[in-house]
């Protein structure tokens, strides 16, 4: 299953996001960065043996969420 992860770079997020990964699903983050870093994906790569794929944008918008959810079927 496609898992769309909001915050996904964030404390919680990244430990869902192996969580979620261990289980089998495809997880994509988005996140601002607001309170996290851009190389929270490479961590997430070496931890899983996965490379997720990672939007830097707000949840808040419609458009970029709209886009993610069409592009990975989520």
């Amino acid at each position: 299953m496609n898992v769309l992860l909001t915050g996904g770079t964030g404390y919680l997020g990244s430990h869902t996001a192996v969580t979620l990964s261990d289980i089998g699903h495809t997880v994509v983050l988005l996140d601002n960065l607001t309170n996290s870093s851009a190389c929270v994906p490479d961590s997430l790569r070496e931890i899983t043996g996965a490379s997720l794929p990672f939007i830097e944008a707000d949840v808040g918008s419609t458009e970029a969420v709209a886009s993610v959810l069409k592009k990975y079927e989520i």
